[in-house]
């Protein structure tokens, strides 16, 4: 059947990286490490080529690239529970927890930005009242979009561009009766306590996506001392 370009690739990265384990050793570059290389040129031959698959419709490559992304998947959540570096970790409540959720929302909860139209990502961030687009509903879909799939930065970021909270952040105090000004003092106060519970929610894995692919290098002596959000 052979392997196209991307495949081919992949594999010499594979080698590569199972080649500089053996050179360095165990004690250099641990099995978690070498996954992560392994991982990393997955990812790589998964993004270009369902780059080239979005333009072209081949029932061959489509299947193909499904079992491709399973492997990928399989390996991250082999590397979360089969290759802890510190036993502790096994013993400690909660300790997989973060790993887990990452792992949950990397592969299974889609990204709301990936699928959205920019002309509607537009209007959200430019509008001055952007809770009134779309009959109203918009505003607050986007807003469950994020909180439900643990994206809280980009919540608090749309909460941030309603018109309620953009006036109390910029205030004209001189314009405002002690009536309104009463009312902007208090939903100052709502806005507050939202953003302290978005932006400090002790969210496993963390309030963003930024790291859920788990491909940045952690030395092996940080890993166990790295405090869980």
């Amino acid at each position: 059947v052979g392997s196209n370009a991307y495949e081919t690739a992949c594999l010499v990265r594979l080698c590569d990286a199972q080649d500089e384990y053996y050179k360095k050793g165990k004690k250099t570059m641990t099995l978690r490490q070498l996954s992560k290389s392994y991982r990393s040129a997955l990812q790589e031959c998964l993004i270009r080529w369902s780059q080239e698959s979005s333009t072209t419709e081949n029932a061959f490559n489509t299947e193909h690239l499904e079992l491709l992304k399973v492997v990928y998947s399989i390996t991250h959540l082999s590397e979360t529970f089969l290759l802890r570096s510190n036993a502790a970790l096994w013993t400690t409540p909660g300790a997989l927890t973060a790993d887990t959720v990452r792992y949950l929302r990397h592969h299974h909860l889609p990204d709301p930005l990936s699928s959205a139209d920019p002309q509607v990502l537009e209007e959200l961030t430019k509008s001055s009242q952007p809770e009134q687009l779309g009959d109203g509903r918009m505003y607050w879909e986007w807003m469950q979009r994020f909180v439900v799939t643990g994206e809280l930065e980009q919540a608090w970021a749309l909460l941030s561009r309603h018109s309620a909270c953009q006036r109390c952040a910029n205030p004209s105090r001189e314009y405002l009766d002690a009536y309104y000004q009463a009312i902007v003092e208090q939903d100052t106060k709502g806005f507050r306590l939202l953003q302290g519970i978005l932006l400090s929610a002790p969210l496993p894995g963390g309030r963003s996506s930024m790291q859920d692919a788990g491909l940045l290098d952690v030395p092996a002596e940080e890993e166990a001392t790295t405090p869980l959000l």
